[in-house]
């Protein structure tokens, strides 16, 4: 027994010691809508989320909870977070400087539990997106102008990206 459980640990030690400073898709940085600014590291692939409510792309609430049901138990606590993933988003009219490459890596439905007293929980549900955004070399930065599609809405979503040096 205390074979695996040794086996656990230096496989969750590894799998962490994958994921780049620049995130991952299941980790990704966040930026902040509606502006998207953000900073990756030079020189790699970084993923980063763009948070948007729900009602920004007419969502209904029964499709999110399709995706995120709301299962809570007496162990549920404030801050934790959910992820289910949601298709039928698809990138249009994509403008980016020379170089780099933007690619829409994951879409998901997101539930945040903002607050549990004795008899209810209280959550927050929003839509991720995760961009795979790898830099042109050399640049310092970049302003990422996109329409994002879902089903027949299409929204523009912007991301001002700076990239720094160094770890």
């Amino acid at each position: 027994m205390k074979r695996y459980l040794v086996f656990a640990v230096l496989a969750l030690i590894a799998l962490n010691a994958c994921v780049p400073a620049g995130g991952s898709q299941y980790s990704p940085l966040e930026a902040q809508a509606p502006l998207g600014s953000v900073k990756i590291p030079a020189g790699q692939t970084s993923y980063v989320a763009v948070e948007y409510g729900a009602s920004y792309w007419d969502i209904p609430t029964s499709t999110i909870r399709q995706v995120l049901p709301a299962n809570f138990s007496s162990s549920t606590r404030a801050g934790e977070v959910t992820r289910g993933v949601m298709g039928g988003f698809k990138v249009e009219n994509l403008k980016v400087s020379n170089g780099w490459k933007v690619e829409l890596a994951a879409s998901n439905a997101k539930r945040r539990i903002t607050d549990v007293d004795s008899t209810s929980v209280y959550f927050r549900d929003t839509v991720e997106l995760v961009f795979a955004v790898t830099p042109a070399a050399g640049d310092p930065g970049a302003l990422v102008l996109m329409d994002v599609r879902y089903g027949s809405q299409v929204k523009p979503v912007m991301l001002t990206i700076t990239v720094t040096q160094g770890k």
